[in-house]
């Protein structure tokens, strides 16, 4: 026989002292119980039950999200991101690094939080890649960010400034 949580409307199994796992620990370390929001376990994507298999997408949408088409439509979305950044700095439509230059190769170039991701709200510190670009497009790219390459951006994140912001004293 299942057994439920005690805790009203909820739904989850009992894991000990009538209650779920959640609400155990709640009893453990704060004394008062609060409902708890339920994990979402099916598919993102609108109008779809289907259960999620990776990044919130089910099997058929999170195919369609990582097909060619969509890779193209991702890059294109870089590049546009990376283009309106580094116009401040070339005054060129070509993305390149806002400290050493480097314009090579897209691949090199990452976005950087210029005050880093601490002084940022947090529905923004944890966005990367796509998710990222799209939200800088959609917010009208606020200022602070620009593009660095990868090596200028870790030798910032490691030392506070990039070799080629330091003074040669």
């Amino acid at each position: 026989m299942v057994r439920f949580c005690k805790f009203p409307d909820c739904k989850n199994n009992d894991h000990g002292r009538g209650y779920c796992a959640a609400h155990n620990w709640q009893l453990k370390n704060k004394s008062e119980l609060t409902p708890i929001n339920p994990i979402r376990t099916g598919c993102t994507e609108k109008g779809c039950n289907n259960p999620h298999i990776a990044n919130g997408l089910c099997g058929k949408h999170y195919q369609q999200e990582k097909s060619p088409k969509n890779k193209i439509k991702r890059l294109e979305l870089k590049k546009e991101v990376f283009s309106h950044y580094s116009k401040k700095l070339s005054n060129s439509d070509i993305p390149c690094c806002a400290c050493c230059g480097e314009n090579k190769f897209l691949i090199f170039l990452t976005i950087d939080h210029i005050k880093g991701r601490d002084d940022l709200p947090d529905k923004e510190k944890n966005l990367v890649g796509t998710a990222l670009y799209a939200y800088l497009k959609r917010n009208n790219y606020p200022p602070k960010y620009q593009v660095l390459c990868i090596n200028c951006n870790s030798a910032k994140s490691d030392s506070g400034i990039c070799p080629h912001k330091r003074s040669t004293k």
